[in-house]
């Protein structure tokens, strides 16, 4: 399937100042995404230094031992779903928002993908991050429809 390039058109320099305002937002808004990866992954370092803490303080078995190593065990899983879960998909609707809005094909963000993103998750970041109006956009039906050509969908 080839790449669909949104049609290019002369932009004026307030349009590329609004553009360039909304891809400064996106771009603040992956690198936080990708902080908040690190935060997490800290804590959940942190959390198991505190399970090899507990271990050494109790010998033996003890139901302290074992309600302290499991609410430790139950701090790491939270934390590492959240990050594996939605931290991950939202800094993934991130990039992709910030590659349409600079018009960067689909193919070149995502080469080889087995689970393509829903067209309208897409849209519903660019709507809170406010592009949609930017965009041209009319309305929601429009703005999928944007972002179905630009991923390549002939639908």
């Amino acid at each position: 399937m080839e790449d669909v390039k949104i049609e290019a058109k002369a932009e004026t320099a307030r349009e590329r100042q609004m553009r360039m305002m909304f891809v400064d937002k996106l771009r603040v808004n992956v690198k936080s995404l990708a902080a908040e990866s690190l935060v997490i992954r800290r804590e959940v370092k942190r959390a198991c230094c505190e399970s090899r803490y507990i271990r050494q303080q109790f010998s033996g078995e003890s139901k302290e031992l074992s309600e302290s190593l499991l609410y430790c065990y139950l701090r790491v899983n939270s934390l590492a779903n959240h990050r594996k879960g939605p931290v991950r998909q939202e800094a993934r609707l991130a990039q992709l928002a910030l590659a349409f809005v600079r018009g960067v094909p689909y193919r070149s963000v995502e080469a080889k993908t087995d689970n393509p993103v829903n067209p309208g998750e897409i849209l519903n970041k660019l709507k809170r991050i406010g592009t949609l109006y930017w965009l041209g956009c009319l309305g929601d039906a429009d703005g999928f429809k944007k972002i179905r050509q630009w991923m390549g969908s002939s639908e």
